[in-house]
């Protein structure tokens, strides 16, 4: 066993001896290189084991409204990072995403912090799909959990089957179902309660929309999404903690009117672009306030701008001054009679004229006090989009006339746009495509990805670099080798030479002392005597190849 050892330590001596220096160098700087790149990933994909991404790809705007919310609730460790993300500690993760949930934030992302955890570079698409769900439900259970009424929840989520990079024509939907075990002495959620479930779900599984959301709790209680404007704002005993009765009827005759508008609307653009040549969507608000309307009204008589006559006084009067001013409206005896004014700047001798006219007429008076508890529309908008070029202006305003009128809306809430469809992709997943042809892509994770390709070039880089190295090396090795048979072919040839001719016995010259006119096989080497090259050669040659340098001593002794 020791021989063994030795022998292998001789070799890897030898070879470490003959090997280049810039070999040595690579055999040296590969491993330290390797061991630094594993030593940064494992601190990199390590380094936030003490916090938690809360929320990831914002804008500016709503990670700092989001930041500040997070401040004002006593938590002072929040980063945001460069790419929207909101870094908090990870025992708070949980509490502070239900308590942001509740608020209505995020208003503008979707939760895919949850994908990087516990998905390694080597995970395939299906791992990855099956993690994503796994950790979904898990996250989503533990936040929901945070609650105070809440003693513990379970999600189950399932995911629509799509093929990546494929075509299809499905397009399926994800589902969610929340149940909730209250506290025993807890009460039924409460519309805000509710409403925070359902944004945090719809916000953390992508393409889920509220329609798909059910939530029940242990006491059998189904929740359903309820508008802040609907809620009521005193309860009765009609109406339980949850918002259903009237409100869920009012939720669902909104979504109906809005579905029939969208139906009449679908049928006439399929008849003007088919059935891939336009998109649209519809959205209505209704009021449901009830409204107190009086209103009094004053019709005169047919074929007149007036009423019929009910009472009228006349007043005429006249006559004229004479000399001594004996008659009312003189001066002297003004205001004697109350019936007719006094005239002063008259001088005797003139006449004066006085007439007052005085008609009352009636007309007929409607009062009407009109009680409204039905609902109004407060807004009503259409946008549309079509698949063509160009579209002039003239053909813009009478499109959206035509969508005004058959909505029962005006102009100015009803938005045109022509844009050509095309197939696109995106890094984020999802669909797109023209019509019911669709490109399913899978979410990207930008920075793993990056992070793969950087390691695998450098690990390509860093073998070619060996293997020219070692290509390098043995092609050295296979001139030297090749220059030291020829010097050894010469001397031997030269020894045998001798032998036949009958040397003397003089005291032979040993094989490296024999000057032989050998030509330099590199410039290095021209700058030297042929005999120190030759015996250098001849020494290397017989420290690498022992056994052929002793069978020629051998031969040559016999030839003797």
């Amino acid at each position: 066993m020791n021989e063994k050892l030795k022998s292998v330590v001789t070799t890897v001596k030898t070879k470490w001896t003959d090997a280049s220096k810039m070999a040595k160098i690579l055999i040296i700087s590969i491993p330290i290189v390797v061991i630094a790149i594993i030593i940064v990933l494992c601190v990199m994909l390590n380094s936030n084991k003490s916090t938690a991404v809360l929320f990831s790809g914002l804008p500016a705007s709503e990670s700092g409204e989001i930041a500040s919310a997070i401040q004002e609730l006593g938590v002072t460790d929040v980063t945001v990072n460069t790419d929207g993300d909101i870094i908090v500690p990870a025992e708070k993760a949980d509490s502070l995403r239900m308590q942001m949930w509740a608020q209505g934030y995020p208003k503008t992302t979707i939760n895919y912090d949850i994908w990087n955890n516990g998905v390694d570079l080597w995970s395939t698409d299906t791992d990855k799909r099956e993690v994503k769900r796994q950790q979904l439900e898990a996250r989503l259970g533990a936040t929901i959990a945070s609650m105070d009424k809440i003693q513990s929840a379970t999600a189950n989520i399932t995911l629509p089957e799509v093929s990546n990079y494929a075509l299809s024509d499905n397009k399926g939907e994800s589902q969610c179902a929340v149940f909730i075990q209250l506290k025993n002495d807890a009460e039924p959620l409460t519309n805000e309660e509710v409403r925070a479930i359902y944004r945090g779900v719809t916000t953390s599984v992508e393409g889920l929309t509220k329609e798909n959301v059910s939530i029940m709790d242990s006491k059998l209680n189904s929740y359903e999404w309820v508008d802040p404007e609907l809620d009521q704002p005193e309860e009765d005993e009609n109406t339980d903690k949850s918002g259903v009765d009237i409100a869920r009827k009012r939720l669902e005759f909104e979504k109906e009117f809005v579905q029939v508008l969208k139906d009449g609307l679908g049928d006439m653009f399929t008849k003007m672009y088919g059935e891939d040549g336009f998109a649209f969507n519809v959205s209505a608000r209704l009021n449901y306030d009830s409204k107190n309307t009086e209103s009094t009204q004053y019709t005169p008589v047919d074929g007149t701008d007036h009423g019929v006559k009910d009472h009228e006084d006349r007043v005429a009067w006249g006559g004229a001054l004479d000399e001594d001013g004996n008659i009312v409206g003189v001066t002297p005896n003004a205001d004697l009679s109350p019936d007719y004014p006094t005239y002063t700047g008259l001088e005797d001798g003139q006449s004066y004229y006085y007439n007052k006219e005085e008609i009352q007429y009636s007309v007929s008076n409607v009062k009407e006090t009109v009680t409204k508890d039905g609902y109004s529309i407060d807004s009503l908008s259409v946008g549309l989009v079509v698949n063509q070029t160009n579209m002039t202006q003239g053909e813009r305003d009478a499109l959206q006339a035509i969508v005004a009128n058959a909505a029962g809306t005006t102009a100015d809430l009803v938005s045109v746009y022509n844009i050509p469809f095309v197939l696109s992709a995106t890094n984020n997943g999802g669909t797109n495509g023209d019509g019911n042809l669709q490109i399913i892509t899978p979410p990207v994770d930008t920075f793993r990805n990056t992070l793969l390709y950087v390691v695998v070039g450098l690990g390509i880089v860093l073998i070619l670099l060996l293997v020219m190295t070692l290509m390098m090396s043995h092609s050295r090795k296979k001139k030297i080798r090749r220059r030291q048979e020829a010097a050894l072919a010469a001397a031997t040839q030269a020894g045998q030479t001798q032998a036949s001719a009958g040397a003397t016995a003089q005291e032979q010259e040993s094989p490296e002392e024999v000057d032989f006119n050998i030509a330099s096989l590199t410039e290095e080497a021209a700058k030297e005597s042929r005999e120190t090259i030759l015996k250098r050669e001849i020494s290397d040659f017989s420290k690498t190849n022992p056994e052929i340098v002793a069978q020629i001593i051998k031969n040559m002794m016999k030839a003797d």
